[in-house]
C-alpha cells in the first residue's frame, strides 16, 4: 500500500506536488477558453461559431501552451494504436507512446490545466522520464502467453501480448510489454509498460505460495498466543508504550503533522478527481511490478496477508522510516509527509465507489499509526540527543527500536483486514 519504489513513488510525488501547487496558484482565469470533455454533446450551430473563435485565439497562445492543449487533446484519443495487423499495432502503439512521453512537459501541461496533465499520465502509465530513456529493440518483438487475461474484462473477442527488448539509460536491462485486445478482426493496444528485469523490488518467491498463508497464520497464532500470556513481547510493547506516554507532545505533533498531510492530500485529490485515474494507473502498475496482484489473483487471504505485511514492514516500515529516523528524524519526517499526502490523494472521495471508502478506514488508521509511531520515534531520539547529549545515544537508539514492535503488531493486525476486506468484503459489496 505504501510501497516507495524507484520513479514510480517519485513521479507519484511529483505529480501530486505539481497538481497542489497547479490547483493553488494555476486556476484557470475567466478569459481561458473552457475545456471541451468527451462526454458532452455535439455543438449547435452558435456554438460552433464559438469554437472557431477560440480556434483563433488559441492560436495566440504561447508554444508552451500549445503543446499543453495538443497533449490534452491527444490523451482522449485512445487507443495508442489500432489497426487489422496485430505486430503492426503493437510496432506502432509503442513508437506513440514514447512520443507522447518526449512531448510531456509537466510544467507547461499543468499550467494549461491539471486534467492534461493527468489525461497524459493515464496513457502513459509510467514516469514519462523513465520512457525517454528506454532503447527499444523493434526487430526483437516476441508474442508473449496471454493466460489469466480475461479478454471479457476488456470488452474484447481475444488478446496479445508482446514484448520488446529494451535498456533504460546506459545499462539497466528491461522489457516493453504492449497488450492488445482484439473484436471483429480489429486490434487495438490497451497499455504499454515498461518491466524491469531486476527483481530486487518484488515480493520474494516464497511470498508469491500458498505455503505463505500456512505461515503466516502460524505467526500471527504465535503473536495472540504472546499477547494472551505473560512474554517477552508483552513486555517490548509496554516498553514502547511508557516511550509514547514519555514523549506526548512528540508522538501528538506527528500525528497531527502526518494525518494533517494525509487531510491536504485527500483535499486535493477531491478537488482534482480526473488525476486519480494518472495516480491510479502509476500505482496499479508499480503494484503489478512488486507481484502483489499476482498474490492477489490467487484469492488466498492469509497469503495476501502475508504479502501485505511483507511489504509494508520491510519497504514502509524499515527501508523508508526506521533508517531514515535514525539519521536525526529529519529525513523519515519529509519522506512520511510526502508518503502520506501522496496516500491522502489517491484515496480521496471521489468516483462512483467512493462510498466504500469508509471500509478502508481501519486500514487507513491502523496501518499508517505504524508509520506514524516509528517517524515519531525519530522524533524521540532527536529530541534525546539535544537535550542529554550524544552520550545518551544509545537511550536514543533504544526508544526509536521500541517503536518497531508496536509498528509490527499494528502491520499484522492491518493486513488480516485489508486482505480480508480487498478478497471478500468489498467484491460482496459490488455485487449487484
Amino acid at each position: 500500500m505504501t510501497a516507495i519504489f524507484r520513479s514510480r513513488y517519485l513521479c507519484g510525488l511529483v505529480l501530486t506536488c505539481v497538481l497542489g501547487l497547479s490547483w493553488v496558484l494555476a486556476q484557470p482565469s475567466p478569459a481561458s477558453v473552457p475545456e471541451s470533455t468527451p462526454s458532452e454533446v455535439a455543438p449547435s450551430a452558435n456554438e460552433s461559431s464559438q469554437n472557431e473563435t477560440s480556434s483563433q485565439e488559441d492560436a495566440e497562445l504561447s508554444s508552451d501552451n500549445l503543446t499543453a492543449n495538443e497533449l490534452d487533446s491527444a490523451a482522449t484519443v485512445l487507443p495508442l494504436a489500432s489497426g487489422d495487423i496485430p505486430e503492426q499495432v503493437s510496432d506502432q502503439a509503442v513508437r506513440t507512446w514514447q512520443e507522447r512521453a518526449g512531448a510531456f512537459d509537466y510544467i507547461a501541461l499543468a499550467n494549461a490545466s491539471p486534467a492534461a496533465m493527468c489525461n497524459q499520465l493515464s496513457v502513459l502509465g509510467q514516469d514519462p522520464r523513465v520512457i525517454r530513456n528506454v532503447t527499444i529493440n523493434f526487430d526483437d518483438r516476441r508474442l508473449l502467453d496471454d493466460a489469466g487475461i480475461d479478454p471479457s474484462a476488456l470488452g474484447a473477442e481475444s488478446v496479445r501480448r508482446y514484448s520488446y527488448s529494451a535498456r533504460v539509460g546506459e545499462g539497466t536491462v528491461a522489457r516493453v510489454e504492449v497488450l492488445l485486445s482484439g473484436r471483429n478482426n480489429l486490434w487495438q493496444s490497451e497499455t504499454v509498460r515498461i518491466r524491469f528485469d531486476d527483481n530486487s523490488i518484488s515480493l520474494p518467491a516464497p511470498l508469491r505460495s500458498n505455503a505463505a498463508g500456512i505461515g503466516f497464520l502460524l505467526l500471527s497464532a504465535y503473536v495472540v498466543y504472546l499477547l494472551l500470556r505473560p512474554s517477552w513481547f508483552r513486555r517490548v510493547l509496554a516498553a514502547g508504550w511508557q516511550v509514547i506516554r514519555g514523549h506526548k507532545r512528540i508522538v501528538i505533533g506527528t500525528i497531527i503533522t502526518l494525518y494533517g498531510m494525509y487531510g491536504l492530500g485527500s483535499l486535493v485529490g477531491v478537488n482534482l478527481p480526473e488525476c486519480q485515474v494518472a495516480l491510479a494507473s502509476l500505482v496499479g502498475g508499480s503494484l503489478e511490478d512488486i507481484g502483489i496482484l499476482d498474490v492477489l489473483a490467487n484469492n488466498n487471504i492469509a497469503q495476501t496477508a502475508a504479502a501485505i505485511t511483507y511489504w509494508n514492514f520491510v519497504q514502509g516500515t524499515l527501508t523508508t522510516t526506521l533508517f531514515p529516523a535514525v539519521l536525526f528524524a529529519i529525513p523519515a519526517y519529509l519522506l512520511n509527509i510526502s508518503r502520506f499526502f501522496v496516500l491522502g490523494f489517491a484515496l480521496a472521495p471521489v468516483g462512483p465507489q467512493a462510498s466504500l471508502l469508509m471500509f478502508h478506514i481501519p486500514v487507513i488508521v491502523i496501518e499508517l499509526m505504524a508509520y506514524t509511531l516509528v517517524t515519531a520515534g525519530g522524533g524521540i531520539l532527536l529530541r534525546t540527543i539535544v537535550k542529554r547529549g550524544f552520550g545518551n545515544i544509545r537511550l536514543a537508539i533504544n526508544n526509536l527500536m521500541l517503536m518497531v514492535p508496536i509498528a509490527f503488531l499494528l502491520l499484522v493486525i492491518g493486513a488480516w483486514y485489508e486482505s480480508i476486506e480487498i478478497l471478500w468484503l468489498l467484491p460482496m459489496l459490488m455485487t449487484p
